[in-house]
C-alpha cells in the first residue's frame, strides 16, 4: 500500500492504493490544520501509520511534519518524475489531480531508489485557518 499525495495550494488530493495497485480510498482535504488531523485520521483506516507509506510532491513543510509527527515514512517525489510517469502511461496526457495522486502513489509503489525523510523540519509551526 501506498499514499500519493498531489500538492496544491489550497486543497491536496489523496489515492491510498491497494496491495494490487487498484484504488482503495481517494479523498481531498485543506491545506488547514484541520485538513491535516482529517488527512492523518482518514489514513488511519488503513493501517498503522509506520505501515501507510506517503509519497508527495513537497520534501517539507507543515503538512509533511504532521505526517511525519503522526509516524508516517513520507517520500517525497520530483515534480519532473510525476510528469514524465504521466506522459508515459496516460495516453491523454491530460492531467488531473487526483490522476497526479494515483501516478505518486504509482511510482513510490514501484521504485526502489526513493529515500524516507526521517525527522520533522526545524520550521516553527504555522498556524493554519479560515
Amino acid at each position: 500500500m501506498f499514499v500519493g499525495i498531489d500538492w496544491a495550494s489550497e486543497e491536496h488530493e489523496v489515492f491510498v492504493s491497494k496491495d494490487d495497485g487498484g484504488r482503495a480510498d481517494g479523498f481531498r482535504f485543506a491545506h488547514t490544520q484541520q485538513g491535516f488531523d482529517e488527512l492523518v485520521r482518514r489514513l488511519g483506516r488503513h493501517g498503522e501509520p509506520a505501515d501507510v507509506p506517503v509519497a508527495i510532491e513537497r520534501p517539507d513543510g507543515r503538512l509533511v511534519d504532521r505526517l511525519l509527527e503522526a509516524g508516517h515514512p513520507v517520500f517525497p517525489v520530483k515534480t519532473n518524475a510525476i510528469k514524465a510517469w504521466r506522459e508515459s502511461e496516460v495516453v491523454s496526457g491530460a492531467k488531473s489531480d487526483a490522476g497526479d495522486a494515483e501516478v505518486i502513489a504509482t511510482i513510490c509503489g514501484s521504485a526502489g531508489t526513493v529515500c524516507a525523510l526521517s525527522t520533522p523540519s526545524a520550521t516553527p509551526p504555522r498556524r493554519y485557518g479560515r
